[in-house]
């Protein structure tokens, strides 16, 4: 169930051809945790008809910022071929924490400029508790492990791609960015600024703000099928309910 692409693995569930892919990219400040973080996802997910694709990367300070973003991008390609090869009926990209930043780092990848099949098949993003720029943590001790500098955190920080992520999004895609209502007051902050920024160049942003929970179970509680964002989610992904679930090796 494993794959080694350039330094990441990632587990997939795959399923026959024509479902939606539903790949998930991991929290933890770019320092901590791994994919399986992501399980919590894939029974609602698949029980519905879904693919899903756990993404992993090497984390800092073993990896820089950049080198993490290059990964999670290249990682977002893969995925995109094998769905081309598939039949797959669209992809959806999404991300906890650190993971809702690179998910909106996917989205200002250069390479999907040229790439218009890509676009077309890329059907949404969902950020759950994302950051969106990188610079109030200059001065904080995440970044003793990041090591980032004042370039690197705006170069890095998809506030400053708001542009370009708006290029790369087609007309039905949508943008859906999540956050808790006892999340802090700085993830909360930056959702509803991004979600502005964003939408002044792509309407089919959203932001939904999740009552009730934080920052940790927003995502802890995405394993019950019931739970508001996981509906949410469901309803955001079209796919195939008839399809069976098979694993293989890729």
């Amino acid at each position: 169930m494993y794959r080694q692409v350039d330094g990441m693995r990632s587990w997939r569930i795959i399923r026959i051809p024509c479902s939606a892919i539903f790949a998930f990219i991991h929290g933890g400040y770019w320092h901590l945790l791994s994919k399986e973080q992501g399980a919590v996802t894939v029974l609602p997910l698949v029980s519905n008809g879904c693919t899903v694709v756990l993404v992993g990367y090497d984390l800092a300070p073993n990896a820089s910022m950049g080198t993490i973003i290059d990964q999670v991008q290249r990682a977002a390609k893969y995925i995109l071929e094998f769905a081309k090869k598939n039949d797959s009926s669209g992809v959806y990209f999404c991300g906890h924490s650190a993971g809702g930043h690179l998910v909106a780092m996917i989205a200002a990848s250069s390479w999907l400029n040229d790439d218009h099949e890509s676009r077309q098949l890329i059907k949404g993003y969902i950020s759950i508790s994302g950051l969106f720029d990188l610079r109030p943590l200059l001065d904080t001790s995440i970044n003793d492990v990041l090591e980032m500098d004042k370039d690197s955190a705006i170069c890095n920080s998809p506030l400053f791609h708001r542009e370009s992520i708006a290029k790369n999004l087609c007309e039905d895609c949508r943008f859906l960015i999540c956050v808790g209502q006892y999340d802090s007051p700085e993830f909360i902050r930056q959702s509803s600024m991004f979600e502005e920024n964003l939408r002044e160049f792509h309407p089919g942003t959203e932001m939904f703000l999740v009552e009730g929970v934080d920052h940790f179970e927003i995502l802890e509680k995405l394993n019950d099928e019931q739970f508001v964002l996981t509906q949410k989610i469901l309803k955001f992904i079209t796919s195939n309910k008839h399809n069976f679930i098979r694993q293989v090796h890729v």
